[in-house]
């Protein structure tokens, strides 16, 4: 069973840095990690091209001109390589996590559970999101059977009948897909967000606060 948390920096008990970030949260581990990635990156491109033109020094264009294009050509392509993993190493260094919403603020939300020869596993995850930490006048869960032929819609039903305000009960006769099930249950619902979660996976009591705030 897979647990579905939220990334630490986002806990209901975030920290007050989170309110204000600063570029980087102004950590010096942080701006060393960051030289240090993009400065290997360029030193191995450096290494890499000033051995292979050593190398390619004793050939001349003319008799290997075949050589010599896929030299440049693979030349240009780890340049461009190293200029993307660049860039993306500076987008992860700016991200900032978005801090939870607030019980108060938190918006309708429904969660979309598809299920196929799941057990009781599936229970085990209705009943983790019915006991996360979210108000629950403005949750809705829809468990959607898709023609399991063991006992999941049996677990699904204990799950319905225990929590009848929450928990809505979709059965297919016969296997469709998790898309035909995700559909089924989509068209159900009436959050402003909706979540989908396998039904073999519990959430941690922040994580559907943390799923919502951005």
């Amino acid at each position: 069973m897979k647990t579905l948390r939220a990334p630490a920096s986002a806990r209901l008990a975030a920290p007050a840095s989170l309110a204000k970030p600063t570029w980087l949260g102004g950590r010096l581990i942080d701006i060393v990690l960051l030289v240090a990635i993009i400065a290997s990156i360029w030193l191995l491109v450096a290494y890499g091209v000033h051995t292979r033109i050593v190398d390619a020094d004793g050939i001349e264009a003319s008799d290997a001109p075949v050589q010599t294009a896929l030299w440049y050509a693979g030349i240009g392509w780890i340049v461009l390589s190293a200029l993307l993993m660049t860039l993306r190493t500076f987008l992860w260094a700016r991200y900032k996590p978005v801090p939870p919403t607030s019980l108060a603020d938190s918006p309708r939300l429904t969660i979309v559970i598809p299920a196929y020869n799941e057990g009781a596993l599936v229970e085990k995850t209705i009943e983790s999101c019915v006991q996360a930490s979210y108000p629950r006048d403005r949750l809705q869960i829809i468990a959607v059977d898709d023609g399991s032929s063991d006992r999941t819609w049996h677990y699904i039903e204990l799950a319905a009948a225990r929590y009848p305000s929450l928990v809505t009960a979709i059965r297919f006769d016969a296997n469709r897909g998790k898309r035909a099930a995700l559909t089924a249950g989509i068209e159900r619902a009436t959050g402003e967000v909706i979540v989908t979660i396998d039904s073999d996976s519990v959430v941690e009591p922040e994580t559907l606060l943390s799923i919502v705030a951005p």
